[in-house]
């Protein structure tokens, strides 16, 4: 799901809000995997949705 702030720049406001909301449940999926068998990759994938929920918030309150 990551994006690059380029690409989540350019959505508009539903797209965007769809994208948050599809990233919050991957998100909450991760941290279930996570917990069970702790991964660098796992981590590294929370990171990345992690700034890109921040990123979409900001373009929101825009």
């Amino acid at each position: 799901m990551s994006k690059n702030f380029n690409d989540i720049s350019s959505l508009h406001e539903n797209e965007l809000r769809e994208r948050l909301k599809e990233a919050r449940i991957e998100l909450i999926k991760l941290k279930g995997q996570a917990a069970m068998a702790s991964s660098q990759k796992d981590v590294a994938k929370i990171k990345n949705l992690k700034k890109t929920i921040s990123r979409i918030n900001s373009l929101l309150k825009k």
